[in-house]
């Protein structure tokens, strides 16, 4: 079996990169194949490259690198510009890949820092009934754990419904205009303006913000809803489980031949993330199933975000780990740590 493992970063997203071996490394243990680092032209990128090239040949692993001109970095959060840089740079890791003709490919964001198992685990997942799952995925912290439910229409479902929130008489007014003027536009057969849609932005943002009217648990006895998010879609899960998911990212997950094959951004309008428009413009239209796996965790190194929407210099650590004792033992959790780097 010819194994792939891809990583991406530009000399923004450099922070993490050694740790990033470290953890990777640790998996590779046993393992052989071809490990692709997608980057900019930048010299700090190169120097990460010739280190992970000389410490992934120590065991066995075919480093390359592969170059994206173009890709200057905003350290805007999930902005088009951001989204652009990401999937450009992917697309050269799996581009290489599959003239690498790989049975596999394992995609580890730069940022992620996965267990010493994820590899084992992450092919075992694949090979499930014969191979169910065509793509696989550790999940990670990144606000909530990554996985759950989805459409084509809502890529990733909403955890708690409008209904199910308690909203203000003030914002009930709101949402009562939009559906109004909404109705109004559809019967005119006419587009809201752009004035409008900025507005309605801004009130679905409001509405997100209220408080809702119970627990998980107690919004699910009232009537099972797919949830987006692991913790609402799969509350209480964790050790030993593997679970279906309509959507994942691409931190750390394995994907078979064919969903590589699969595994290019043509098309792609930069609405939504780029990991969401793989999973519902190119592998879930080929029947392709995915999983997620909360039975290991990853971690996530993240730059803070400012008030402005910017990525600020100050680091943390989004470690996960499961619960060790009493009721809720096995169960899924993270907190943040202060990010130190002892890999330097």
């Amino acid at each position: 079996m010819k194994i792939c493992v891809c990583t991406f970063f530009t000399k923004s997203w450099c922070y993490s990169v050694d740790s990033w071996l470290e953890h990777t490394l640790a998996s590779l243990r046993g393992f052989s194949g071809s490990l692709i680092v997608s980057t900019d032209f930048s010299e700090e990128c190169e120097e990460k490259f010739k280190i992970i090239k000389a410490r992934a040949a120590l065991g066995g692993w075919t480093a390359y690198h592969v170059k994206s001109s173009g890709v200057q970095d905003s350290q805007t959060a999930y902005k088009e510009n951001a989204q652009l840089i990401i999937a450009r740079i992917q697309q050269k890791a799996f581009s290489l890949a599959r003239e690498l003709d790989c049975d596999i490919l394992w995609s580890i964001e730069s940022d992620v820092l996965v267990p010493p198992n994820a590899l084992k685990v992450l092919i075992q997942a694949i090979e499930f009934d014969d191979g169910y799952y065509g793509i696989a995925m550790v999940t990670y912290p990144n606000g909530q754990f990554l996985g759950g439910r989805g459409s084509p229409q809502h890529q990733i479902a909403e955890d708690c419904k409008q209904s199910e929130r308690i909203i203000p008489a003030e914002i009930k007014k709101q949402i009562k205009k939009r559906e109004e003027r909404s109705k109004e536009l559809f019967d005119k057969k006419e587009k809201p303006k752009d004035s409008e849609i900025k507005e309605w932005e801004e009130l679905d943002k409001k509405i997100k913000s209220c408080p809702p009217r119970g627990n998980i648990f107690e919004l699910q006895s009232k009537g099972w809803k797919q949830r987006g998010w692991m913790d609402s879609a799969y509350p209480a899960t964790g050790r030993g489980a593997m679970l279906p998911t309509d959507w994942v990212g691409l931190g750390c997950t394995l994907m078979n031949k064919k969903a590589l094959s699969l595994a290019t951004f043509e098309g792609y309008e930069l609405k939504g993330t780029q990991d969401l428009f793989l999973c519902w413009s190119r592998w879930h239209p080929a029947g392709i199933k995915m999983c997620v796996i909360p039975h290991i965790l990853c971690s996530h190194v993240k730059r803070k975000v400012g008030e402005d929407g910017k990525r600020t210099d100050e680091i943390e650590i989004h470690e996960a780990y499961h619960e060790l004792t009493g009721e809720l033992v096995g169960h899924i959790r993270w907190r943040p740590r202060k990010y130190i780097n002892f890999n330097a």
